[in-house]
């Protein structure tokens, strides 16, 4: 896992969910650098001789994918900033049942926040514009899954799904259809 531009500590839930996702090496690596890396990657260098794929998060500039696309490197990008509407009110319910705002907006720095009603009913007669997620207290959280593909309640401030990312990008699949029994000396063969 490599990050640009950004010299700062890496968040302790940003490792701990790399570590749990079987990233064991993080860096930071300076922008002029990349290009090194996208030439590692088309090459397969630690990929068993396969071009790596590159998972872009956050903003970046269209010719770093397309210099990767050119170099045969599978690219995924994140999507816009996302807009996460917060409960406002409404719950009658105590601090810790509540999503710790401060944590939601220190997980996503990108995303548009706005405070919106207890429920999507309770919203004024101008539409909500169409939200990424929305974080809310439990009793609510049914209210709003048929208004925002994610619902974050107290304690998954940190969580987050990338739509459109699913865990088949990060496989690779191959099939071989021999006409005789493949010798045993065949790599990857049992």
């Amino acid at each position: 896992m490599l990050r640009t531009g950004d010299t700062g500590a890496w968040p302790a839930q940003v490792l701990t969910a790399l570590e749990l996702a079987g990233q064991e090496v993080v860096a930071d690596v300076a922008p002029a650098a990349l290009s090194g890396v996208l030439d590692a990657l088309a090459a397969g260098d630690g990929a068993g001789g396969r071009a790596g794929r590159l998972l872009l998060l956050g903003q970046h500039p269209e010719e770093l994918s397309a210099h990767a696309r050119a170099l045969g490197v599978e690219v995924w990008r994140d999507g816009p900033a996302p807009a996460i509407g917060i409960v406002s009110g409404g719950e009658d319910i105590g601090p810790a049942d509540r999503p710790d705002v401060t944590a939601l907006r220190a997980a996503h720095p990108d995303a548009t926040f706005m405070d919106v009603p207890a429920t999507p009913h309770g919203a004024p007669s101008a539409p909500l514009a169409p939200l990424t997620a929305v974080a809310c207290g439990p009793a609510r959280a049914g209210d709003w899954l048929a208004h925002a593909g994610l619902v974050l309640g107290p304690g998954h401030e940190w969580c987050w799904m990338h739509p459109g990312l699913s865990p088949a990008w990060f496989t690779r699949r191959a099939v071989a259809l021999l006409p005789v029994p493949p010798s045993r000396h065949l790599p990857g063969m049992p």
